[in-house]
């Protein structure tokens, strides 16, 4: 039974080295018999620049929009509660156990991190009266974002619930409410998508610019990847890159 296993994954190693082993080498001598052409290369332009990343919200975009539609109607309603919250200059809860919270605030006076944070402990009262916020608004709030199956909220340039955290950042749902006027310059990015006409999702993580995706190509370069290429040589483009 050993001997048969170790066969068995040599052979899929065999055969992965031998599939990937064809395709490199086709593809250069694709690109050889068009350069003798005297026509572009298909696979490998030296003139490409492959300077940006895939979208961060393409696995998980499934979960979001289920959850959506399993609690829109009390997703919805929590951004009257977010909205409702003083008007400092940022604030962002991620809900613990209990009545711990880690809290990121900037207000009139000074700025704080602290993880865990009490919010019901009473030497964190004089903080929480800087916020204007009240521990029995956090208990609201932790029972309505908990119950959509979000972890927190944040509160800067923009409404956000947050859904998951992952270890760069963390993934939101965010009301279409304090947007810049032009929004194509946020949907232009691999880090926010439109969910629908009430909401959109984001990423936001250390180091995640909003630039990820645009390519540092010229306009209307051909960014496609190298197993997409072979995809549509099979499928559509060998009749016209071969083409006299």
């Amino acid at each position: 039974m050993g001997c048969l296993f170790s066969f068995g994954k040599f052979t899929v190693l065999f055969v992965t080295i031998a599939v990937v082993f064809t395709l490199f080498a086709g593809a250069l001598t694709v690109d050889m018999v068009l350069v003798m052409q005297e026509k572009e290369p298909y696979f490998f332009d030296p003139k490409h620049i492959d300077a940006y990343d895939e979208p961060m919200l393409d696995d998980i975009y499934q979960d979001l929009l289920s959850n959506y539609h399993k609690n829109s109607d009390a997703i919805r309603n929590i951004e009257k509660d977010l909205i409702a919250l003083p008007a400092n200059q940022s604030l962002e809860v991620v809900f613990g156990k209990g009545s711990e919270i880690d809290i990121s605030a900037s207000y009139m006076g000074g700025y704080k991190y602290e993880s865990p944070f009490d919010y019901r402990a009473a030497e964190n009262q004089k903080f929480l009266q800087q916020l204007g916020v009240t521990p029995e608004t956090l208990d609201q709030l932790k029972q309505k974002v908990k119950a959509v199956n979000c972890i927190s909220f944040e509160k800067e340039a923009g409404i956000r619930l947050g859904f998951k955290e992952d270890k760069d950042g963390t993934f939101y749902y965010r009301y279409k409410v304090d947007l810049p006027e032009d929004i194509s310059i946020l949907i232009d990015s691999c880090l926010i998508r439109t969910l629908n006409k009430e909401m959109l999702i984001e990423y936001k993580g250390s180091g995640r610019g909003p630039d990820c995706i645009k390519s540092d190509n010229p306009e209307g370069y051909d960014d496609r990847g190298f197993l997409r290429k072979w995809y549509d040589l099979l499928t559509k483009d060998g009749k016209l890159i071969f083409k006299n």
